[in-house]
């Protein structure tokens, strides 16, 4: 008797068994191939996806906020030599990723005085607004210069030249930095700033005894930073810092730190949710290699006793196992490597890297391959596993389930007591919080096979009156429950990932929705930049009065952030009331109340004007006529007058009078526009314009001086002043005065909506005190809560909500100005519209603002590679888990139609029909797929809240506002749950029929 002790004689019967079972060790192969395809699919789309999130991170930033600057200050010419070489050696370690270096060098003179800037390419940096842009500057000959100016506005009558030290330069024009330039223009610059063309001319001996301050500035470009360097490009950030200052003291490096952040942030972000995802789905596709094996398992126990008659002992058969698993594991590896590379190079489609780098950068990253070689060994040890034997036993065993159950049990409280997670903290909580979804389908898979073949017995006796087909279906099932129990119990898994997956898409697409329309409140959005003062009457007021036309309808809006008078912080907003059925952003769980009823309940009918004295039509020049008498406790000291004045346009303009120094009468006379105003007003403009009242207030040096005095204005009664003078009394604790007439707004309480928490605070009956200045509150009573509100963007932020009109009034009777409306919200007829009043409103003659569209946000969000990785994650796992499941059913039926020994044998050899059996064949695969798509909607909808929870956190671990609200895709998921069973019906049923075409085997006999 032969007794086989050799690797060769066992691999020699793997090979027979592969080539008599050509389709189960293609089964095998697939499923490796799946998994080793779908772990490099996934790694492919985090690094994808993150090369596309660092593109974006940077490109949405200026160049200012993503370049690397190296500064020094110098006394003179000759101290800053040496800094040049420093600098650019310093700097080369970035050429891959930056701009070429550009230097540019600051002139300091005395303070309030001009100051010059030099630097090549003017013609690249800048634009000329008036005049032309200045020649290159030579040494030792005629320099040309202009004006820097932040925006063409501020453009005045230009100088003819300048002197600096020995240079002489000639004023050619006006010039405005353009947004793109790396550096930007010196915030509340007071003195004139002279641009010189050519760093070349810091060399000029005219300039060498200027102090001055020189940068080397550095632009990183987007489409050169990716996942696979930025680490690499942090680390020598990192490096620079601690080694130009070392090597020189004077200078300074300030790296781009904040997009560097982003950057990676978003890289973190991708990596948690592509990481939450894929766990679930490599477990499951594990769980089908593992199938795969069992398919063959009856084969591989005929060979082991084979193997026992031959004198093969324990070893031989674990080798032949082992042997028998690695063969189409070779093969799926390979063939998963293809896949996973073709998609790489498909997902590289349309992003900002070729395919040849997207997939070089991805398995030059640290664990990649490791990651695959993980996934074959796993894929090969679970073939191994369902392809034994005696693994049903330890399969099926409760020591296995009990287990599973208690690790996800730890790992579910572990997740449970950290709260909400960001998915940042997904990404960096370790091992427990990303295996939660894995550990659910292995949990899930154990149940399934412990439970299932019981559940089968019961149904068999269940079935006794059933149809004949369904109930040999069952029986069969019950005879022999491992394969089909593994069928359903896959099935289900990948049934629920497809859900996951598909509810994922639609509750992100829904946000994506969701948060755009509440950003901006209805179509478009628009805000000043930063504190424009003309902001009212350069976009607001053409905006209302129809400059766009009759289809767009613009809404003012006044926030401010104040207090109450406990200390909480909040954001008043005042809008008309008619604007809240207007807005897109509103969800109906938001409040208990219609937006209808909530714009009645805050509607506050006037009227609300603020009494003043009026000006005529026309007028340019504002003159006032006072009479001061000073009292005890005067100081000598000046105090500060202004007039405030109410435009008729929603707008209050503060014009400086002067001073008052001491006692008697005096007169001011001040233009109430600049030039350029001037020059845009028409004949008779303006119009309805009136002084609502003086403004006192101590000069800043004073402001801990105690000033006493009374003040009369000639010729205003409409103020309500007495006639003896209004008493002023200025302290360290009131350094502000404001003299008006009684305004209709005080002692008055306004009704509001509020957020919950200022609800219940409110008391009963409710009533809410915010501070508006250092004593000055408004009284607010609350008529309804809200627990979010379009717009106010900030997570678990109050806020109190009132009719506009009565609010600036208030506002501006208080702190004049503070009421000036300062976000305008447009309703357009479509999407379409929304960009055109987006470039209309970006162009003159409308004041320069930030526009935020719908349209753009939505488009926006949708495009975000952050979640487009997350649902290419999902769907290439689901998709080919349920291709997978489809497959395995199909082969599992093969299977049995080729066993002599199986349960259809028995039924032929007992005389049932052909047309029985064919029922039969397609009964049983039908019955375990409709029984397990139906169980994988109802698990799929459980773990959709689970794989949704990552979207419930911005990158930067902020919650999301609006709150996700999950969608599930119901018409969809049931139009695949019956594609799937038609076609599955279809399949076999062919199958069937050409089985048994030719009649019984004892017909033929």
């Amino acid at each position: 008797m032969m007794r086989l002790r050799s690797a060769r004689a066992i691999i020699d019967v793997v090979l027979r068994r592969m080539r008599r079972r050509v389709g189960q060790t293609l089964l095998v192969a697939i499923a490796v191939a799946a998994n080793i395809g779908v772990v490099g699919a996934l790694l492919g789309a985090n690094t994808g996806a993150a090369d596309r999130a660092i593109h974006d991170a940077l490109a949405e930033r200026t160049a200012v906020a993503r370049s690397v600057v190296v500064a020094r200050t110098s006394e003179q010419l000759s101290d800053d030599e040496p800094s040049d070489g420093l600098a650019g050696a310093a700097l080369a370690v970035l050429s891959g990723e930056v701009d070429p270096v550009m230097r540019i060098t600051w002139f300091r003179l005395d303070a309030g005085t001009t100051t010059a800037l030099a630097f090549d390419d003017v013609d690249r940096w800048t634009t000329a607004v008036v005049g032309r842009l200045p020649r290159p500057c030579r040494p030792d000959a005629a320099c040309e210069a202009a004006v820097l100016v932040e925006s063409p506005d501020d453009v005045g009558q230009l100088p003819a030249s300048f002197d600096f030290g020995q240079l002489h330069v000639t004023v050619v024009g006006a010039a405005q930095l353009r947004t793109q330039a790396p550096f930007s223009f010196p915030p509340a610059s007071t003195s004139p700033i002279v641009l010189i063309n050519g760093v070349g001319a810091t060399t000029d001996g005219r300039l060498a005894t200027l102090p001055r301050t020189s940068y080397w500035i550095a632009t990183l470009v987007p489409e050169r930073v990716h996942p696979w360097s930025i680490q690499a490009l942090s680390n020598a950030l990192t490096d620079m810092e601690r080694s130009v200052p070392t090597a020189d003291r004077t200078m300074v490096v300030e790296p781009p730190d904040e997009a560097i952040q982003a950057a990676s942030t978003a890289t973190a972000v991708l990596t948690g949710r592509i990481a939450f995802v894929g766990s679930m789905i490599f477990t499951m596709l594990l769980a089908f290699a593992a199938f795969a094996g069992t398919v063959g398992r009856a084969d591989v126990a005929a060979e082991h006793a084979r193997l026992a008659r031959y004198g093969g002992g324990r070893l031989q058969m674990v080798w032949f196992v082992v042997v028998d698993a690695v063969a189409p594991t070779v093969v799926g590896v390979v063939i998963g490597i293809v896949l996973a590379c073709a998609s790489i190079a498909a997902i590289a489609s349309g992003g900002p890297t070729s395919w040849t780098d997207l997939l070089a950068g991805t398995f030059s990253q640290e664990g990649s391959w490791m990651l695959v070689a993980g996934a074959a060994i796993a894929s090969m040890i679970a073939v191994a596993i369902g392809a034994w034997p005696k693994s049903g036993r330890f399969i099926r065993s409760r020591e296995v389930l009990i287990g599973l159950i208690a690790a996800l049990a730890v790992a579910s409280w572990d997740r449970a007591t950290r709260g909400p997670l960001s998915s940042i903290e997904i990404a960096a909580r370790g091992p427990w919080t990303v295996l939660v979804p894995s550990m659910i389908a292995l949990v899930v898979i154990a149940l399934g096979v412990a439970i299932l073949p019981r559940v089968f017995m019961v149904a068999a006796r269940l079935t006794s009156r059933a149809p004949l087909s369904l109930r040999l279906a069952v029986i069969s099932m019950a005879r022999e429950p491992l394969r089909p129990a593994a069928t359903l119990t896959l099935m289900t898994l990948a049934m629920s990932s497809l859900v996951v997956g598909l509810g994922y898409a639609t509750t992100a697409h829904q946000t994506a929705v969701d948060q755009a329309a509440f950003a901006t409140g209805m179509d478009v959005r628009i805000d000043p930049t930063g504190n424009d003062r003309s902001f009212v009457s350069r976009v607001i007021t053409p905006l209302s009065d129809g400059a766009l036309g009759p289809d767009v309808r613009a809404y003012p809006v006044l926030k401010f952030e104040g207090f109450t008078v406990g200390g909480q912080p909040l954001t008043v907003v005042g809008l008309q009331p008619g604007a809240l059925p207007e807005l897109s952003g509103w969800r109906t769980d938001f409040a208990a109340a219609t937006t209808g009823d909530l714009a009645r309940a805050i509607s506050d009918d006037g009227p609300w004007q603020q009494p003043g004295h009026p000006l005529p039509a026309g007028i340019r020049r504002l003159d006032v006529t006072v009479t001061a008498t000073t009292g005890d406790g005067f100081d000598s000291s000046p105090v500060v007058v202004e007039a405030v004045v109410d435009t008729a346009d929603g707008q209050i303009r503060r014009i400086g009078l002067g001073s008052i120094s001491s006692s008697g009468r005096q007169s001011f006379s001040r233009p109430l526009f600049n030039d350029i105003e001037a020059g845009r007003l028409e004949p008779g403009q303006p119009v309805g314009w009136k002084v609502i009242g003086l403004l006192v207030s101590l000069e800043e040096e004073d402001l801990g001086r105690r000033h006493h005095l009374t003040i009369a204005v000639d010729d205003m009664p409409e103020l309500g002043l007495p006639a003896a003078g209004a008493v002023v009394d200025l302290s360290p604790g009131q350094a502000v005065a404001f003299l008006r007439a009684a305004a209709p707004t005080d002692g008055r309480t306004f009704p509001a909506i509020v957020s919950d928490y200022l609800y219940l605070a409110a008391g009963t009956p409710p009533s809410l005190e915010v501070k508006i200045g250092p004593t000055d509150v408004i009284s607010l009573r609350p008529i309804a809560a809200a627990r979010w509100f379009p717009t106010i963007t900030e997570p678990r932020r109050d806020f109190a909500v009132m009719d506009l009109a009565p609010l600036m009034t208030a506002l501006n009777a208080e702190v004049p100005g503070l009421g000036d409306p300062n976000e305008v919200l447009v309703r357009t007829a479509g999407d379409r519209q929304d960009s055109v009043v987006s470039a209309a409103i970006s162009s003159r003659p409308f004041a320069p603002t930030v526009v935020q569209t719908r349209a753009a946000l939505e488009a926006a969000g949708e495009t975000d590679p952050i979640e487009i990785g997350a649902i290419v994650a999902f769907l290439i796992g689901s998709i080919a888990g349920l291709i997978l499941a489809f497959a395995g059913i199909l082969m599992s039926t093969a299977a049995d139609l080729r066993d002599e020994r199986g349960d259809l044998a028995d039924l032929e050899e007992q005389g049932v029909s052909p047309a029985a059996l064919q029922r039969l064949i397609i009964a049983r695969p039908v019955s375990i797929a409709t029984v397990a798509l139906a169980l994988g909607l109802a698990l799929g909808s459980g773990l959709l809240g689970l794989a949704t929870g990552t979207l419930t956190a911005t990158p930067d671990g902020r919650a999301v506002v609006p709150p996700v609200l999950v969608v599930l895709p119901l018409a969809g998921l049931v139009a695949i749950v019956v594609v799937v069973v038609v076609t599955l019906v279809s399949v076999i049923g062919l199958v069937a029929r050409r089985q048994y075409a030719g009649g019984l085997l004892r017909e033929a006999d």
